[in-house]
C-alpha cells in the first residue's frame, strides 16, 4: 500500500478482560501535516482520546497521542488491521 500521509485513528477495545484486542477505525483521510491530523481528529471526534501515525508508502514512521510520540511498537496492532508495516525502532527518531 502506497499511503503517505499523517492519519487519526481511534482505537476500541472490544472482548474481555481477560482476552480482548483494539479496533482501530480512521477518522478521516490523509493529511499534509501531524497537526491537521489532530485537528480533524477533534472536529470530527469531538475529543482528544485517538492517535495519530506518520505513514510513508505504507509504513508507520510516527506513532503517538496528538503530537507526544509513543513507542513505534505500539502501532503494530493498528498497522495490521490498515495493512500497514511499522519502522524498526532504532530507525525511528522521536
Amino acid at each position: 500500500m502506497s499511503d503517505t500521509g499523517w492519519v487519526c485513528l481511534q482505537g476500541s477495545i472490544v472482548g474481555t478482560v481477560e482476552n480482548y484486542s483494539t479496533v482501530y477505525t480512521r477518522s478521516g483521510g490523509l493529511f499534509t501535516s501531524q497537526h491537521s491530523a489532530c485537528e480533524a481528529g477533534i472536529k470530527t471526534l469531538g475529543h482528544d482520546d485517538f492517535n495519530v501515525a506518520h505513514v510513508v508508502n505504507g509504513e508507520v514512521v510516527w506513532w503517538g497521542w496528538m503530537e507526544e510520540p509513543h513507542p513505534i511498537d505500539d502501532a503494530a496492532e493498528a498497522a495490521e488491521q490498515f495493512g500497514w508495516s511499522v519502522a524498526e525502532a532504532s530507525a525511528v527518531s522521536s
